[in-house]
């Protein structure tokens, strides 16, 4: 994860330093992320499917399907791999780059755009995340959707992420007496 976020933050399009990685640095960067996100889609996936057929799958269901995905994965998990697949998306070597299963760099990034849209709509409208206050999973989750916040260009998922991030800390300053936070620590 960490070296991820120097690739976002520093890579040749970023939006925040760009061009402050040597191009061959780059590239290898750009190349270890590819092959971390190219994970064969016969493995069972912890959280989000990796590949754009079956994420189009949940895709084709109503938003009901994302009340039912309100764990924290996608967001602690899956949304480095949003940010990677946006990354490489707007390097014209890596677009069109096809992944194991077959689709491409675009069609992946495409999907997991559209997840996000929705997905972070859905769930500010209907929970957060069902491990509020967990010491062992709040921190990543955070993490995540910090990373979210920070680094998304597509206009609405970077919007609905900070609004996701202001309904978290909004959650936090309600359920905390002077800084102690109260109720329950895990899953509720």
């Amino acid at each position: 994860n960490d070296l991820n976020a120097f690739l976002f933050m520093f890579h040749s399009r970023s939006q925040h330093y760009p061009g402050r990685l040597e191009p061959d640095v780059e590239k290898a960067m750009k190349e270890y992320a590819f092959r971390s996100v190219d994970i064969d889609s016969a493995k069972k996936n912890r959280y989000l499917p990796k590949d754009t057929v079956d994420l189009t799958k949940i895709l084709a269901c109503d938003d009901s399907v994302f009340i039912m995905e309100v764990d924290n994965g996608p967001i602690r998990s899956d949304a480095n791999t949003y940010l990677i697949l946006q990354t490489l998306n707007g390097d014209p070597e890596f677009r069109d780059r096809k992944f194991n299963s077959g689709d491409t760099v675009a069609q992946r990034y495409d999907a997991y755009t559209e997840f996000y849209r929705r997905g972070l709509k859905q769930w500010a409208l209907h929970g957060l995340w069902v491990e509020l206050g967990s010491s062992n999973y709040e921190y990543k989750t955070y993490r995540g959707l910090l990373n979210l916040v920070e680094f998304a260009t597509d206009p609405v998922v970077s919007a609905r992420a900070k609004m996701y991030m202001d309904l978290s800390m909004v959650e936090i300053a309600q359920i905390s007496i002077s800084g102690l936070r109260g109720g329950s620590k895990s899953r509720a």
